[in-house]
This record gives structure tokens, sequence and C-alpha cells, in this order.
């Protein structure tokens, strides 16, 4: 059996290509948007298609492909979560993904939370992030490890907003996201959706 490799499908501009020793996935994505007050990363979507099939540029559709978005760092910024959903929706992948980083630092938490919830209602897998920690329930020891002798004021208050905005209900389904999940894609190929890397939300 040839090992699976990762066939590229057009779906924008930017483009991230990583290998794990035995399958090379290339992931390309739109970019959205995302308040800099963190110094955090915007919104992204990625479009992922794997495939047992030898020849990677083929877009010949087969039993054997799997088709995922992967969706991070949403930061509470719902017009361009909106957004990202619609042109995934349009694109009709297998499975959705969220890998975390949700309401802190934007505009709009709950409502990003809003459209997630109705993402996850739809099948989408959605994970936590670091920063969902902190909001959900003020631990930034475990949501910002680094900062060893305490959290800026800024952080604070942004994180105090965000949980007041949310609301009891929405703050309850931010805490009780994993913090890892691990699919079977249809093609056998095992993914892991995680926020940062296996076993951290931080590192």
């Amino acid at each position: 059996r040839q090992p699976l490799r990762a066939a590229r499908w057009p779906c924008s501009t930017a483009s991230l290509r990583t290998c794990d020793g035995l399958n090379t996935i290339t992931l390309r994505g739109v970019i959205g948007t995302s308040s800099p007050v963190l110094g955090l990363r915007p919104t992204r979507s990625f479009l992922w298609r794997t495939t047992n099939e030898p020849n990677d540029d083929s877009l010949t559709e087969s039993p054997s492909t799997t088709r995922s978005a992967i969706l991070s760092d949403i930061h509470g910024t719902a017009i361009a979560l909106e957004a990202v959903r619609k042109a995934v929706d349009a694109s009709a992948p297998d499975h959705v993904a969220v890998a975390g980083d949700l309401v802190l630092n934007g505009p709009d938490p709950a409502g990003a939370v809003d459209v997630l919830r109705e993402m996850e209602a739809a099948g989408a897998t959605v994970v936590s992030g670091n920063t969902d920690i902190a909001v959900a329930d003020f631990d930034y020891a475990a949501a910002f490890p680094w900062m060893a002798e305490g959290v800026p004021d800024t952080f604070q208050a942004a994180t105090e907003w965000a949980n007041d905005t949310l609301g009891d209900d929405r703050v309850h389904w931010l805490r009780r996201l994993p913090a890892e999940r691990r699919l079977r894609a249809d093609d056998g190929t095992m993914v892991l959706i995680c926020h940062a890397s296996p076993g951290s939300q931080t590192a």
C-alpha cells in the first residue's frame, strides 16, 4: 500500500506544509481577522484533503479521500468566523474541526460562541485553547504558564470582560470542551485535533 499523501485542494493562497514522517499534509487556507491587543494569531481556515492515490496533484475523488476544514484562533471575532463558515460550507468538506482560542480578545465573544455551537450541532468538532481556560475559570497559571510573575492587568480585564459578556450558559459550554480529540478519517488516517501540540494547550 502506498503511504498516505496529501493532495492540494484549491481554496485560497496561504499554505502550510507539514510532515509527520509518514504522511505529507498540505493545508491551504483563508485568512480572517482578529484584534491584535494580545498579539494573537488571526482567525484562519484550512481545507485538508488526504488520499492514498499516488498522484498528489489529482483532484479526482475516490472512496479513500477525506476532506477536512480546520479552523483555529477565532478570538471572539464572530463576523470573521461567520465569513469563514460560509466559505467552508460552500466547499462541503467531510468534516469540520475548530482548534481552540475561541473567545478572548475579540469584540463579540458571545456571537462567536453562538456560531460555534451551531457548527458543533451540525457535526463540527470543537476543542479548547489556553485562552479559553482563562475565560472559563480564570486559571491564568494554566492558560499562561510562561507568565510566572502573573498576567498583566490588561489580560485580566479582557478575560473578565469576555466571561461577563458570555454569561453562565456559554461559559458552561466553553468549560466542558475537551483539550483534544482524536478522529479517524474515512481513509484510515488518525487525526488529532488540538490547540498547540499533543498533550499541551500552550506549547
